[in-house]
């Protein structure tokens, strides 16, 4: 199961570790430009099931540097996906996957019906 993780903090200013994502995420051209490009990423991951609804998502500036892409590129496909009611932000607190998917996405092969 993917998850966000941490890298040790740096020395420079309290608490700023750069969380990135340990799955990666296939950026295709045939989606259209950067952030259509990043939001066909992440849609596909989270509603395939590799990003569990609740899970944190790293900082526009984390996965853009993570994915090699301008940061106003991952910006926008948030908003897209927050628009689409994939993703929630919590100001203050970050962004996450939906709650809610939990109920709609397909069980992963093997679990309990």
């Amino acid at each position: 199961m993917p998850t966000t993780s941490r890298p040790g903090r740096p020395r420079s200013g309290p608490g700023r570790g750069r969380a990135v994502l340990d799955l990666p995420l296939r950026l295709e051209r045939a989606a259209g430009n950067r952030p259509l490009q990043v939001h066909a990423g992440l849609r596909a991951a989270i509603l395939g099931g590799q990003l569990p609804a609740g899970l944190r998502l790293p900082s526009s500036r984390a996965l853009a540097a993570q994915l090699g892409v301008a940061r106003n590129a991952v910006v926008v496909a948030y908003e897209h996906l927050a628009g689409d009611g994939l993703i929630e932000t919590r100001p203050g607190a970050g962004t996450y996957v939906a709650a809610h998917l939990a109920a709609h996405l397909p069980a992963p092969p093997g679990a309990a019906p």
